[in-house]
């Protein structure tokens, strides 16, 4: 009995090692499928921004300072702004610098950098090349008391190395969170601080050299799960010794029995 018992607590071990293998191996995909749509998703918003500064020929005119306040052409370079944010629905907001005088151009008009929202950005970009998205920083606008949290590149205009000026878009991270969340199914896996707070399991560690970001996967626990995963190799060990230590024990006995009755 207690040799069947092992067996069948074998096979159950057996079964479950494979469709963890597997789990695994689905995991590792589906993290990296995500991982590729994130990335495609933020080159497409960059590549159609960049793609509209180099081809409308407001940006050159605003960042030459022929383009002021109340000008058609301003005008023209807030629609486009407002056309590209609306388009995309990751986009928080773009605007544009002009190193000339100091200026802002945002979806909401003309202002001077000094009184801007985002300004340490700013002065933080201008001493640093063209860099990738950034980490994930905080975007409070004036009169609010809660802040927005977005990631954020920024190109030197005219492109692609001018020093007119500068061109920064911010993608938020609650849209981009619900895009990933669409991908995935939160009732079996999470990001990795999720899984830790449900004692699950990391399957999967991948990193983004294009976003520098590491995507981080497992599956949820649940009690099957826990009791499952303290069983060790060891003990898978001790179980194969016993069924072989019976297997043993029974042709000694046999061979004892034929003796006698020989």
């Amino acid at each position: 009995m207690l040799t069947v018992s092992i067996l069948i607590f074998l096979s159950f071990l057996i079964v479950n090692e494979i469709s963890r293998n597997e789990t695994g191996k689905a995991n590792r995909i589906t993290t990296g499928f995500v991982m590729d749509s994130v990335e495609n998703s933020l080159t497409k918003v960059e590549m159609d921004v960049l793609n509209e500064a180099e081809t409308n020929k407001s940006y050159s005119t605003f960042l030459n300072g022929q383009a002021q306040s109340g000008s058609m052409m301003l005008y023209d370079l807030v629609g486009s702004l407002r056309t590209l944010k609306d388009n995309h629905e990751l986009v928080h907001s773009i605007y544009i610098y002009r190193t000339k005088d100091h200026k802002v151009l945002t979806t909401s008009g003309l202002q001077d950098a000094s009184t801007f929202v985002d300004y340490p950005y700013i002065e933080q970009a201008l001493r640093s090349e063209d860099r990738q998205w950034s980490p994930v920083r905080e975007w409070k606008e004036p009169g609010k008391h809660t802040s927005e949290r977005v990631i954020s590149t920024h190109k030197r205009l005219p492109l692609p190395f001018g020093g007119q000026g500068l061109l920064v878009i911010n993608i938020g991270v609650y849209p981009l969170e619900q895009v990933i969340s669409q991908m995935t199914n939160p009732a079996v896996s999470g990001t990795e601080d999720a899984v830790k707070a449900e004692d699950g399991q990391q399957l999967t560690h991948l990193l983004s050299p294009r976003l520098g970001w590491s995507f981080d996967s497992g599956i949820r626990a649940g009690q099957l799960f826990e009791w499952v995963s303290v069983i060790s190799y060891d003990w898978i060990a001790i179980g194969l010794a016993v069924v072989i230590l019976a297997v043993v024990y029974i042709i000694y006995v046999t061979r004892r029995i034929t003796d006698q009755f020989s």
